[in-house]
């Protein structure tokens, strides 16, 4: 027995299909879109801050993976240590401690805290 096909229930039944699948595919690229963006956002940030620490002061060759230790002098200018601040007792030689960062192997900088 063959029965008629309702043509206008088979388009509906495609277009939602249709609908559901390209929303679907839609928000997925959204959320890689993102993703993205938030990460070329964490690469200029540590471009920045990169630029900012061979601006210092820096007396040493720095190794990848070091961690090492950025201040503020009196004058203002930056110089970046291999001294952490609680190693320097009641008489650190700065104005102030601005960060904790590693070398990465691209040779940019990550904030450590």
């Amino acid at each position: 027995k063959i029965e008629p096909v309702d043509k206008r229930m088979l388009k509906a039944n495609a277009h939602e299909a249709m609908q559901h699948q390209a929303e679907q595919q839609i928000q997925m690229l959204k959320r890689q879109a993102e993703l993205l963006i938030k990460q070329a956002k964490a690469i200029e940030e540590r471009l920045a801050l990169s630029h900012s620490i061979y601006k210092a002061e820096i007396n040493f060759e720095p190794v990848i993976n070091g961690v090492y230790h950025l201040y503020q002098k009196k004058d203002g200018n930056q110089i970046l240590s291999m001294v952490a601040p609680y190693e320097w007792g009641k008489a650190m030689p700065f104005e102030m401690f601005l960060n904790t960062v590693r070398l990465l192997p691209d040779k940019t900088w990550e904030i450590l805290a």
